[in-house]
């Protein structure tokens, strides 16, 4: 399992699979937290593809980041159009 972690974006992504090609993840339902967002990342058939995590630090256990890889270099989040803040997350739309 791998985790990435923004520090910029405050966000974590937690993939439960090797990799997540574009049109994978067809279904996204969303929990909103009283910290942040959940975000399940589903295929077609309803399998669990990735987790992606907003308001990381207060919702995750630091155990967690601290094993996550960094994503560095990148555009703050709040800079980022609506469409592109997912995206990013999973590296795809990442902005250097």
């Amino acid at each position: 399992m791998r985790t990435t972690y923004d520090a910029t974006a405050d966000a974590a992504y937690i993939y439960l699979v090797n990799e997540i090609t574009a049109g994978r993840s067809v279904r996204t339902p969303e929990v909103r937290t009283q910290n942040g967002s959940v975000i399940l990342d589903l295929d077609a058939a309803g399998v669990l593809l990735g987790v992606e995590v907003l308001g990381a630090r207060a919702t995750l256990h630091p155990d967690i980041l601290a094993g996550a890889e960094r994503l560095e270099g990148t555009q703050p989040f709040d800079a980022l159009a609506d469409s592109d803040r997912r995206a990013s997350v999973h590296g795809a739309g990442y902005r250097t």
